[in-house]
């Protein structure tokens, strides 16, 4: 997109007044409404680090411009963002309150929230789309319902995977993605199996493979009933019991 695109998109964008935001009634309605959040903020933001405004003007002021490297269109274009983010912020804000709501109605929202990096949008989206955790007899079909898994092209004993089907919700593949990330921070299991996918298969790949092991993790929280802690303690206890079972068929020395 070149500049006088963005340009003419931005000033559109700016011209046309925002819808004011209905609170969500339905299901569908929410997912809707939730569509317009996690999206254009971040892409903005980037777009708006990259543009000449840093040193040379006040809150999206082009006026000290001259001082800087920069032509004064290149300055006029990060003002021009700087003001659809700031008409963009109240919607978003009115949009994430809605959901904070109707997350404090949704139990299964809230357990799924225990688990580092999902937050109110990732919770309910998650627990929305995918309706009822009943529906999948296991974790694989969960990540092939929501095109996590690698298409597959095989011929005879030969098989080739290729890149993820993207079938179900591109919202919440996209949430899991970004929440997954942050789950990777706090977690350092999950650290040092992502900085080992990425070493291995690259950047894309391991955020995707850690995309899809925090849907499986959300979609077992939900058939057992559990909350991130629960869960861990079940995982600490079924491994302890495996550790000394091994432990009692070893023959002493």
């Amino acid at each position: 997109m070149t500049a006088v695109d963005r340009n003419h998109l931005c000033r559109s964008a700016l011209s046309a007044p925002l819808n004011q935001p209905v609170p969500p009634k339905a299901e569908n309605d929410l997912q809707i409404q939730g569509r317009q959040i996690p999206r254009p903020r971040p892409a903005l933001r980037n777009f708006i680090k990259e543009t000449p405004l840093a040193g040379c003007g006040e809150n999206g002021d082009d006026s000290n411009w001259k001082h800087c490297s920069w032509t004064h269109e290149q300055v006029g274009d990060g003002v021009i963002f700087w003001k659809l983010l700031d008409r963009l912020n109240p919607t978003i804000a009115e949009l994430s309150q809605a959901i904070e709501q109707e997350v404090e109605k949704c139990r299964e929202a809230q357990r799924r929230m225990t688990h580092p990096g999902v937050g109110p949008l990732t919770a309910l989206a998650f627990v929305l789309i995918i309706g009822k955790a009943e529906r999948f007899p296991c974790g694989k079909q969960i990540a092939s319902y929501l095109g996590l898994v690698p298409l597959e092209n095989s011929s005879g004993d030969r098989r080739r995977l290729g890149h993820i089907t993207k079938q179900g919700s591109s919202m919440l593949r996209f949430l899991l993605v970004e929440a997954a990330q942050v789950t990777a921070r706090s977690i350092p299991e999950w650290r040092s199996k992502y900085v080992h996918l990425m070493m291995r298969r690259g950047r894309k790949i391991a955020k995707v493979a850690m995309a899809r092991r925090l849907a499986i993790a959300l979609y077992w929280m939900w058939r057992k009933g559990w909350s991130y802690e629960q869960s861990r303690s079940s995982v600490r206890t079924r491994a302890s019991s495996e550790q000394a079972m091994v432990c009692s068929t070893t023959p002493g020395h």
